[in-house]
């Protein structure tokens, strides 16, 4: 039996953040492995800080508070820190502006059942909430639209081998990352941590480097089609407070990503169409879905 934490990086916003703990917290329980829930505050707004630990005492909630310098990847780096600390043997980390599925904790917990090695995971795709009239979700409130998956059997065309990274290729336009990174081991928070330099794309250059040490067999890098894993919340409230304006901003970072990636492996395997993937069987419906964002929207 494996003992897991569950850690939503909070930093802002009190009202999603409180929900992306409430999100872990309603997981169901596990089959075979023990989950706890431990909020990772990064924030430099002593205000928030001090409202969410008053609210977790409130709730009964353990939570740590970590020292932040304004980037996204000093977060995900306390978090990893805290994991280590903690004596856990695995970490499923959430964004606190996004919400785990009640099957999210089943869904890592069945990955890692049948692929014991996994040090990472990531899930593609997610679903999403925005508020573009045009995306060609489902609205089910004025202005809201769930653009959800109804099978985790979403091929999307996916190429199978080794090759060029598309920014190599296409451009900026190709600097996304591959999901939701939701289960880290041990193994993988002491071998690599994200980059405080990289600004922007910090996620995918976090990918490179893991494909880098996987393909060195230093650590299994898996993702995974499991759809009933993560929601991203891309309404366009959220979106004003995380975009980024500045355009000379975005192309200094791709530039400084794509030296990186360069300096780090053979281009010519850059590409993440190498890694396994798993594509499992569904555990939370459409239906079910839109009931939990109708709930939580």
């Amino acid at each position: 039996m494996k003992s897991l934490v569950m850690c939503p990086l909070v930093s802002r916003d009190m009202r999603r953040a409180t929900r992306a703990v409430r999100a872990c917290l309603g997981q169901l329980h596990l089959n075979h492995n023990r989950l706890s829930v431990v909020p990772v505050v990064n924030s430099r707004s002593e205000a928030f800080v001090g409202e969410f630990t008053e609210w977790c005492g409130i709730m009964g909630i353990p939570c740590h508070v970590s020292q932040s310098n304004g980037t996204p990847s000093k977060g995900k780096n306390e978090v990893l820190s805290f994991f280590l600390r903690s004596g856990h043997d695995g970490l499923v980390m959430l964004d606190g502006d996004d919400l785990l599925y009640p099957t999210a904790a089943r869904q890592v917990e069945r990955h890692i059942m049948q692929h014991g090695g996994t040090d990472l995971l990531i899930v593609k795709p997610s679903d999403q909430v925005v508020s573009h009239a045009d995306s060609g979700g489902m609205e089910f409130k004025e202005g809201v639209y769930a653009l959800c998956w109804g099978t985790n059997e979403v091929k999307m065309g996916y190429p199978y081998g080794t090759k060029a990274h598309n920014i190599f290729t296409e451009g900026q336009a190709a600097s996304r990352n591959n999901g939701g990174h939701v289960y880290y081991s041990r193994r993988l928070a002491e071998s690599v941590r994200y980059d405080e330099g990289q600004l922007l794309g910090e996620d995918l250059l976090f990918e490179f480097e893991a494909l880098r040490l996987h393909q060195a067999g230093k650590i299994s890098f898996w993702l995974s089609f499991a759809s009933d894993v993560q929601l991203l919340d891309r309404t366009s409230e959220n979106e004003g407070i995380q975009s980024h304006n500045n355009h000379d901003a975005g192309t200094k970072n791709f530039q400084r990503l794509k030296l990186k990636v360069e300096s780090m492996m053979e281009v010519g395997r850059s590409g993440f169409e190498e890694l396994p993937v798993g594509f499992p069987e569904m555990l939370f419906d459409h239906p079910s879905k839109i009931a939990f964002i109708k709930e939580n929207f």
